[in-house]
């Protein structure tokens, strides 16, 4: 078993180690932290969120930088300002025995004076967003012309949200003979084209998660409704009190509905997306830590760099529309050997897309059934019937209208009173959980099945101008359509894609709002338009006949 004490790192950072109790290298450690300080190779890293990726550039660059040279000599690059934040702690924290070393965090939301101010008394390790420091850098006050180490991390996501443009500036005013490490969870095409670009004879480590990681998490599902998934989600918090966990949303609007419901419902949660302000964000993660709140409800992108111990759960309100998405996503939980529980909350017609992330993520997940009313009664029933067991304690007024009640009551009829009481008492804790729709909808415990589209209301049929060629796939489709009517129920007719547009059925009396509420919208940065169109045609014969000879076939949903 090979230990961070037979690493070649300075005294001052072994003694935070030792402080720390950090005895055995993560994988990633293991190889990129020995490459490091013998090598100024250039790194590309792929390893799973929350595989000790921060650690293993910090303690080998922080143990050959100088000290005493003020200028900046390492950039890290990061997706959010919650990660910058996080990562320029974790710094200061191997660093804290090393004299005179600077680092500053530089993110959107915080004063960029004071981050002027820092920067000019002197900082040795700059870490931040690309805006912020391409920013500043265009101010003249960030200096990279003396720069070693550029380290990218979680260099697919900043990626994806578009920063390739800042990546490739900042990159360009550092100088030739620096390494380079980056360190992502995927490698994208664009993440080669950076690494060709910017990256010289550069090693390829990859870490596989470790079969023992894949078991620390339970992958589950469960097949519900879109518009009973708030509700669902409510009956498992209520089946597991001790949950303490994340709730990823696809949209800030799915973020903030799923949130205020919850806290209407009365669970203590947190709601992060990218329309709360840094102070209220910091106040947030600050009680989600602490504990006061046990749900963080968040977009994938809100919930960037947030770093927190013994999460028992993570939840997906939806499938992820890519599978690393849900690898950073249930990362989160299931580490240092503790047991985690990953939920997807997905409805029928997003089965082919779990069964793509149990292909390409190699985990196989298992059904767990919606929780019933019933059950939550007979939790609530049992915990009164406990609390029966024992004398209760109670105030001494409480005792003396009991009493006062009873006095007249003879031990014949003491019976009949006591089961009122008890009576009213269950009537209570039914009242607490209402009926809905997706328990009305069951026969003999079962969903009702409907095997044909079959609507007894006159539907007229929208065109929408996304297509294959756009990558709309039905998921897709009926995720537009669920944002716009949340809370409603719209029976959706055949649905037809394109390569350019697609053609979907409504009832007559939603198709003006639809068409509306969905034009303008965007979908992958295109903005959309949404309008009437021609009936959805049927074939009337089966696949392979006459009418489809020689003709592309068109998909029918």
């Amino acid at each position: 078993m090979k230990t961070f004490s037979e690493f070649n790192l300075p005294d001052d950072i072994q003694e935070v180690l030792q402080e720390k109790d950090f005895l055995e290298p993560t994988p990633v450690q293991k190889k990129v932290i020995p490459q490091i300080l013998k090598s100024h190779q250039d790194i590309i890293a792929i390893a799973q969120t929350g595989t000790g990726k921060t650690a293993a550039f910090s303690l080998p660059v922080l143990s050959k930088m100088d000290p005493n040279d003020r200028s900046v000599q390492t950039v890290v690059l990061s997706p959010t300002r919650e990660l910058a934040m996080q990562i320029a702690k974790d710094m200061k924290g191997f660093a804290k025995n090393i004299r005179g070393l600077n680092i500053v965090a530089v993110y959107g939301g915080s004063s960029i004076q004071d981050q002027i101010r820092e920067i000019k008394r002197g900082a040795q390790v700059v870490v931040g967003t690309p805006g912020r420091m391409l920013d500043l850098l265009n101010r003249r006050v960030l200096k990279l012309g003396n720069v070693q180490w550029a380290i990218l991390d979680e260099a697919d996501e900043m990626l994806k949200m578009g920063f390739v443009e800042d990546i490739s500036s900042i990159l360009g005013n550092t100088p030739e003979g620096k390494q380079t490490l980056l360190f992502s969870a995927t490698m994208s095409r664009t993440i080669e084209q950076i690494a060709k670009r910017y990256m010289h004879d550069s090693l390829r480590i990859e870490i596989k998660p470790a079969d023992g990681r894949k078991l620390a998490i339970d992958h589950q599902y469960m097949m519900v409704p879109a518009r009973n998934k708030v509700v669902a989600l409510q009956r498992y918090k209520a089946l597991h009190p001790e949950m303490y966990g994340i709730v990823f949303c696809r949209t800030k609007r799915e973020t903030q509905e799923i949130g205020d419901a919850l806290l209407k419902a009365g669970y203590p949660v947190g709601v992060l997306h990218g329309d709360i302000e840094q102070r209220h964000r910091t106040r947030i993660m600050d009680g989600f830590k602490r504990r006061d709140t046990s749900l963080l409800v968040a977009t994938d992108v809100a919930a960037r760099g947030i770093d927190v111990e013994k999460l028992t759960h993570v939840i997906h309100i939806g499938v992820p529309e890519k599978a690393e998405s849900y690898t950073h996503r249930s990362g989160r939980t299931g580490r240092a050997n503790e047991k985690g529980v990953s939920i997807v909350l997905a409805h029928l017609r997003e089965r082919f897309a779990l069964n793509r992330i149990e292909k390409i993520n190699g985990i196989k997940f298992e059904e767990i059934k919606v929780p019933k009313r019933e059950d939550l009664i007979q939790i609530d029933v049992e915990k009164y019937t406990n609390l029966l067991e024992d004398e209760p304690q109670v105030s001494i007024l409480a005792r003396q209208y009991v009493d006062k009640m009873l006095q007249d009551v003879s031990p014949e009829e003491m019976k009949t009173v006591a089961r009122r009481a008890l009576l009213l008492t269950v009537e209570d804790k039914i009242s607490k959980h209402p009926e809905e729709e997706m328990d009305r909808s069951r026969v003999k415990g079962k969903f009702k099945r409907r095997e044909k589209r079959m609507f007894t209301g006159n539907m007229k049929t929208l065109v929408i101008s996304l297509g294959r060629k756009n990558s709309l796939t039905v998921p897709h489709l009926l995720g537009m359509i669920n944002e716009v009517t949340r809370g409603e129920r719209v029976d959706i007719g055949h649905i037809q894609l394109g390569d350019n547009r697609s053609s979907f059925e409504v009832p007559l009396a939603y198709a003006e709002k639809l068409r509306k509420a969905m034009s303008g919208q965007r979908f992958k940065g295109e903005r959309v338009s949404v309008y009437e169109g021609e009936p959805v045609k049927r074939s009337g014969l089966s696949r392979g006949g006459k009418r489809n000879k020689g003709r592309r076939r068109v998909k029918k949903y």
